[in-house]
């Protein structure tokens, strides 16, 4: 347009008659042009006004996004999520006049660039902590894989479980890591229970075992006949209950009824030769059997009480080692009534001893 005035000032003079008319007629053509430039700029200017605006909403928006720092990863990561739709939507809004538009896209921007700072900051420090952690865990799976072959179950089951109370106190190992130390860690626990639980099975059958032996033994207590050596007969009742402690534990709820039942066959052989004493040293009578000498059934007497004795300190003392379980404390029950049976048998023998002191020596 400035060209075209120039143009117009360069030209020559035309006549009179057509100078008014064909300068109104390049006026008016140029006042147009002013005109629409005119409503264009008043039209950006309003543009650039609701741009503005929208950008001092974003600009809200992001301030009350960012209002409370996340304190865990996934926040993060929900807020950068959130943060980047923000900036989308920056993205299409269109500019505002140059210098309103400088100083809001610098806050906008420092405030954008302040949050990734700290979101750098914030995982950083989280890679180091989840390497630590992961660190600390690796050394409790070393801990633990030690364990597996360990056979002193009670000791054992309470340090696997310190293990894994000190697991629980470990953090996140990261993403990466942390399913698999864990399988790893788990692996060795359920090693070393599996390996417990199989003993203490494995110790279940062995009681059964030992049952059916202790009736057979029971049986042939039963069939027993004493002989004419009153010695002989002695031995072979001890060996009797020397065999049924050598044989061992039986299920719990057979124990005390199965022990009731042997010692009765057993204390009847052991009634009967009491019974043939007293009467052959205080009648004279003979009995149908040879009987050994007082002062021998009195040291075998005494041995077996020193030997019952020794059994009960050695049974109190190995009380100590049972863990605090359903199948160890079966056993625990079962050496108690093991060492009860036992002081009650040395009551007995010294109450024999007592008679056997009483008794007239045999002219």
């Amino acid at each position: 347009m400035h060209n075209l005035q120039n143009k117009w000032r360069e030209t020559g003079h035309v006549g009179r008659e057509k100078s008014n008319e064909i300068w109104e007629r390049f006026k008016a053509a140029s006042d147009k042009v002013y005109e629409r430039r005119k409503e264009y700029f008043e039209q950006l200017k309003q543009r650039y006004a609701e741009n503005l605006t929208a950008k001092n909403l974003l600009i809200t928006k992001t301030e009350e996004l960012l209002k409370d720092e996340p304190l865990k990863a996934s926040e993060w990561m929900e807020k950068s999520k959130m943060l980047v739709e923000v900036q989308n939507e920056w993205k299409k809004v269109g500019f505002a006049d140059k210098k309103s538009n400088d100083e809001v896209w610098a806050k906008f921007r420092g405030l954008c660039d302040g949050f990734f700072v700290r979101k750098n900051d914030f995982f950083t420090s989280l890679k180091k902590e989840h390497a630590a952690n992961l660190q600390l865990k690796n050394e409790l799976c070393i801990q633990a894989e030690a364990l597996i072959e360990n056979t002193d179950w009670k000791k054992t089951t309470e340090e696997l479980k310190r293990l894994q109370a000190e697991w629980k106190k470990t953090g996140f190992a990261g993403d990466r890591n942390n399913q698999k130390i864990w399988e790893r860690f788990r692996k060795a626990c359920d090693s070393f229970f599996e390996r417990k639980n199989a003993h203490y099975t494995s110790l279940e059958s062995d009681y059964k075992e030992n049952f059916d032996k202790k009736n057979a033994l029971i049986e042939k207590a039963e069939q027993f006949t004493l002989g004419e050596n009153i010695d002989e007969s002695v031995e072979q009742l001890k060996d009797f209950q020397r065999q049924w402690s050598e044989i061992g534990m039986v299920p719990l709820e057979h124990k005390d009824t199965i022990y009731a039942k042997f010692k009765a066959a057993i204390d009847k052989h052991f009634q009967t030769i009491r019974q043939h004493n007293k009467e052959r040293f205080t009648s004279g009578h003979k009995p149908s059997f040879r009987s050994g000498k007082p002062g021998n059934e009195k040291n075998d007497l005494k041995h077996k009480i020193n030997q019952l004795t020794g059994e009960i300190n050695t049974w109190e003392n190995n009380l100590g080692f049972f863990a605090r379980s359903k199948n160890a404390d079966a056993v625990r029950k079962e050496f108690e009534d093991k060492i009860n049976h036992a002081k009650e048998e040395i009551k007995r023998i010294k109450k024999q001893l007592d008679e056997i002191s009483q008794t007239p020596k045999e002219q």
